[in-house]
């Protein structure tokens, strides 16, 4: 098992950029990481707000295996989404349900298709 003292982290330079380029009021995301922060300013340059310069921030990552790890943002789901996630859910117990009734895939899909 992989202990805490033994990840590696890395500093990088991280692009911020804004959804809204017009007033700024959107979500900050992270367009890019640089090793160099050279590199993240010439990536900045005119990918701000009016055209001005993206933000550049200094990031810590980890390593966890293979993959460097940084922060992210998780998005929240709208209403939309959680009834749309609701009817996944109950089309796929259902689908289960005909599985262990004894349905092929092929009953399955003629079901649907009607």
């Amino acid at each position: 098992m992989e202990q805490p003292s033994d990840r590696e982290t890395k500093e990088v330079w991280a692009v911020v950029r804004n959804t809204d380029d017009v007033e700024g009021r959107g979500r900050a995301y992270i367009a890019h990481f640089c090793e160099l922060p050279a590199t993240a300013y010439r990536l900045a340059k005119g990918k701000g707000v009016q055209g001005g310069p993206a933000d550049v921030d200094r990031i810590i990552l980890e390593k966890r295996g293979r993959h460097w790890l940084g922060p992210v943002e998780v998005e929240l789901p709208t209403s939309d989404d959680k009834q749309a996630q609701k009817r996944r859910d109950d089309r796929d117990a259902a689908l289960r349900r005909a599985q262990q009734l004894g349905l092929t895939k092929d009953e399955i899909e003629a079901i649907r298709r009607n």
